[in-house]
């Protein structure tokens, strides 16, 4: 079986680097995806004066792109729709473009990557909205340091983004939580702090917490990897994604949906419910290599 090649603009970020599957390549974008300005302003001449050579700059996946049984996974973070799009055009390989965020571009460029390239989103709503394939959440196994003490009651950790009143709301419904806020400035009554988290740190409070915090930016955005944590480490969920009730995996016992009305009487006497475990078949389709499988269905 061929290896499916993904591509991401810096593999050391967040949960790539944890990634060990055999049927996949991570690779970064760029050889050096920490360049200087210089490197930097030399791809944009390359480009504009069309010399093709991009394997100057860009990562080991350029090499495949001429191989017609090969399969590309580019995220959206990798600006497939930019100046990367005429080069990918020209592929002979089976190109794949998945948007891990919230899609923010206009119609006609989404029909454009539609015309020539295969396209997944990780939003239910955004697949609807565009008329394009759905492949949810995924997360990587991570092992941890084993925890059998809760010292916090819930955490949440996130850049502040348009979600501050919320944010806030939560923070004052929860008792002895950790709450980790990126944020230019003190507006709130959470702490802030001024640069993200290392995720494995994160993770390691979260499996000293009794509920994971999700707080989606948007009410159209998808299920966010919060979500896909509590399920793995076994944690409940409080989370202002009204759909999740949808899902096949949603119970009462382990997953809140905060609202304007929720109390904080609501969630002491959630978080006080015997959590369920789940059913190691809910638990694998959000594993990488699941995720992976899915885009043959695409």
């Amino acid at each position: 079986m061929e290896k499916t090649i993904v591509v991401y603009p810096r593999i050391a970020d967040y949960t790539f680097k944890y990634i060990n599957c055999e049927n996949a390549l991570i690779t970064n974008l760029y050889k050096n995806p920490d360049s200087n300005i210089i490197i930097k302003i030399l791809r944009k001449i390359f480009y504009f004066i069309s010399l093709g050579r991009i394997s100057l700059f860009y990562g080991s996946w350029t090499k495949y792109l001429d191989n017609p049984n090969a399969k590309l996974v580019f995220f959206d973070s990798c600006k497939p729709y930019h100046r990367l799009y005429r080069f990918l055009k020209r592929s002979k390989a089976r190109i794949y473009i998945y948007f891990w965020n919230p899609i923010e571009l206009r119609k006609k460029e989404i029909d454009k990557l539609k015309s020539a390239f295969i396209v997944a989103t990780y939003s239910r709503s955004d697949s609807q909205k565009y008329d394009i394939g759905f492949n949810g959440q995924f997360l990587p196994k991570i092992p941890l340091p084993a925890s059998h003490d809760s010292k916090y009651t819930g955490i949440f950790c996130g850049y502040v983004k348009n979600r501050g009143n919320l944010i806030n709301k939560i923070y004052k419904s929860i008792d002895n939580s950790f709450f980790y806020v990126v944020a230019d400035k003190q507006d709130f009554d959470f702490p802030v702090v001024d640069r993200p988290m290392d995720y494995y740190e994160y993770l390691k409070k979260v499996i000293k917490s009794s509920a994971v915090i999700e707080v989606l930016p948007t009410e159209n955005a998808g299920m966010t990897l919060r979500t896909v944590e509590s399920i793995f480490y076994g944690k409940k969920l409080i989370t202002n994604n009204k759909k999740i009730v949808e899902e096949d995996f949603y119970n009462r016992n382990n997953i809140l949906v905060f609202s304007d009305d929720t109390t904080k009487d609501d969630v002491e006497n959630f978080l006080k419910l015997n959590f369920i475990p789940y059913d190691q078949t809910i638990v694998d389709q959000f594993s990488f290599e699941s995720w992976l499988d899915r885009f043959e269905d695409l």
